[in-house]
This record gives C-alpha cells, structure tokens and sequence, in this order.
C-alpha cells in the first residue's frame, strides 16, 4: 500500500491512544499526591488546629478507610509517621 493511501485513522489512533494514556496517567499521579498529601495537611491541621472541618471533608474517603476498611493499619501507619495520634 502507497502512503498516499494509508488510511488516516491509523494516525488518529496512534494520537488518541498517547491522549488517554497522558489522561490515565495524570489521573493516577493526582490519586497518588492526594494520598500522600493526607499525613502533612491533617498533621499541620493538628498542630496548628485550623481548617479541620475543611480538612476531614475533603480527605473523607481516606478517613473512611481508615475506619471500614483493611487499610486501617496502613493508614495509621502513615499518619503516625507525621506525628499524627
């Protein structure tokens, strides 16, 4: 087959696929930074006692493993690593 009869979609495919492999990708890293961003924010929320309402909205789901789910002593774990009782 001549390129000049190469179907366009191959090249469209090619594009979308990179498109949502970047979405996928940038989806798990900002999972991944709200995960690890629990034990400073809730540790500085403790120490400085502002924002707490704020704080236990927005990392609801995590606190909600925390207390129904197997991921309890992880969680503990990685909030006692900031000082977090």
């Amino acid at each position: 087959m001549k390129r000049s009869q190469c179907p366009d979609t191959v090249e469209f495919n090619l594009n979308t696929a990179n498109h949502l492999a970047a979405v996928v990708g940038w989806i798990v890293a900002a999972l991944i930074l709200y995960v690890l961003s629990f034990g400073p924010v809730i540790a500085l929320v403790e120490h400085y006692q502002v924002g707490r309402e704020q704080a236990e909205y927005f990392y609801a789901p995590i606190i909600w493993a925390a207390h129904n789910t197997s991921m309890h002593y992880p969680i503990v774990w990685y909030a006692g690593m900031w000082g977090i009782r």
